[in-house]
C-alpha cells in the first residue's frame, strides 16, 4: 500500500476512533415533533438578530483577513510563478499555490450563500 492510501486509513481511523463514541450522546430527533408552520415574531427576529450580531462581526473579520492573506498569496505566488526562469518545481508550486488560493477564496465568498440556501 502506498503513503498516500495509509495516510488516508490513518485519518479515517482517527476519525472514527474520535468521533465514533460522540454518537451515543447525540440522539435523533424526528422533524414531527416541531412545528414548521409557524412564523416569528418581530420581536423574535430581532433577539435572533441581537444574538447573531457577534458571530457576524467574527465572520466579517475573519472574511475580511481570509481575503487580505488570499491577496498576498497570490502576488507572491505571481511573483514566484514569473521569476521561476525555466524551473518547473518553482512552476508548478506557484501554480498549486495560485489553485488553492482560489479555491480557498470560492469557498470564503460562496459559504454564507450556501448556509442561507440550507437554512431557508
Amino acid at each position: 500500500m502506498n503513503k498516500k492510501a495509509q495516510m488516508v486509513l490513518k485519518m479515517l481511523m482517527y476519525l472514527l476512533v474520535f468521533t465514533g463514541p460522540m454518537m451515543f450522546f447525540f440522539h435523533p430527533v424526528s422533524a414531527a415533533s416541531y412545528q414548521f408552520d409557524n412564523s416569528i415574531s418581530s420581536q423574535d427576529q430581532q433577539a435572533i438578530n441581537q444574538m447573531l450580531a457577534p458571530v457576524n462581526r467574527v465572520y466579517n473579520a475573519v472574511r475580511i483577513s481570509s481575503i487580505a492573506i488570499a491577496t498576498l498569496v497570490l502576488l507572491f505566488a505571481g511573483i514566484l510563478y514569473v521569476t521561476s526562469k525555466g524551473d518547473v518545481s518553482q512552476k508548478e508550486r506557484a501554480k498549486n499555490m495560485i489553485s488553492y488560493v482560489v479555491i480557498g477564496l470560492l469557498i470564503v465568498v460562496i459559504a454564507p450563500s450556501v448556509v442561507q440556501y440550507l437554512v431557508v
